[in-house]
């Protein structure tokens, strides 16, 4: 659009200018003549005639060049005004994408941090802070598949409380309830390795998986989780003589297979518990996978 009014104005002022010289030759030219002009002044007068086109011309030349430097600053001021408005709009939706972006990566950080934290109270017990049943279930699965790939031994330890029920009718439940917590807390700091795991099994029952370990190592844990429980000294008026709390133990080991089964283990080891109940309480049974019930059995 402003070449074309650029070449029209243009156009028109050539034209104009042209008439205008043209109309001041023309009375030298209409007016009679008298005297016959010399050449030299014929030649000088047609010299001045073309000077003055050629200054019209130049003139004209000068009023495009001005047109088009016009043309050319405005053209320039749009495409900076365009260019700076580019650059704000793409700011703008950068910006935009930033936001979302961020508010996307903040919800994700978010609902996992709540997914991890809800799976995290789904294998608590909320009693003792340590892992429940259904977390000792699936955990005995996996170290059961990986002892099978790695040909190791496995071992379960379940103990259980002695005469707790009574304990609870002397103490009440709420004592009862503390004197779980701090028995589940001695048996967390047993569990050291980063495959070990000390769970809540039942009311007053408790389990410790010990992977990559053999029987002797079993007893030995077994051991130390007495050994704690004796020196926390907490008293059991219930009993004679003035007991305190103690614990059963059963311990069995295996080294899986794809024959076996986890729930082979875990019967081992309730049998030893329940045999070491038997016994009189307070004490230590071992059954292996080729052992006889009661062939291991040691005692505080």
């Amino acid at each position: 659009m402003n070449q074309r009014l650029n070449g029209f104005f243009s156009s028109h002022i050539l034209v104009l200018a042209l008439i205008t010289d043209l109309g001041n030759c023309l009375p030298a030219v209409s007016a009679p003549i008298k005297v016959k002009p010399q050449p030299a002044i014929a030649q000088s007068s047609r010299q001045g005639t073309l000077r003055n086109l050629g200054s019209t011309q130049q003139s004209v030349w000068r009023m495009d060049d001005s047109a088009s430097r016009l043309n050319y600053q405005e053209a320039e001021r749009l495409l900076n005004q365009l260019t700076t408005l580019i650059f704000i709009v793409g700011l703008f939706l950068g910006l935009i994408i930033s936001l979302l972006l961020d508010k996307t990566i903040r919800d994700n950080y978010r609902l996992r941090l709540a997914t991890q934290e809800l799976e995290r109270l789904a294998n608590l017990d909320g009693l003792t802070q340590i892992a429940n049943r259904r977390c000792f279930e699936a955990h005995l699965q996996q170290e059961w598949a990986r002892a099978v790939r790695e040909k190791n031994s496995l071992t379960l330890i379940l103990c259980d409380v002695d005469h707790f029920r009574l304990y609870n009718e002397t103490y009440g439940h709420q004592a009862g309830d503390e004197c779980l917590r701090q028995l589940a807390l001695i048996l967390s700091r047993t569990a050291k390795r980063p495959g070990d795991l000390a769970a809540r099994y039942g009311d007053e029952e408790f389990a410790v998986i010990l992977p990559n370990t053999n029987t002797s190592g079993g007893i030995v844990v077994a051991h130390s989780i007495q050994e704690s429980v004796a020196r926390l000294q907490l008293a059991h008026a219930g009993l004679e003589n003035g007991a305190s709390v103690s614990l059963s133990f059963g311990v069995a080991t295996v080294v899986p297979s794809q024959e076996l089964s986890s729930a082979m283990l875990t019967e081992l080891s309730d049998r030893a518990l329940y045999t070491a109940k038997e016994q009189g309480r307070n004490q230590i049974v071992c059954l292996g996978q080729n052992l006889g019930l009661g062939d291991r059995s040691e005692s505080a």
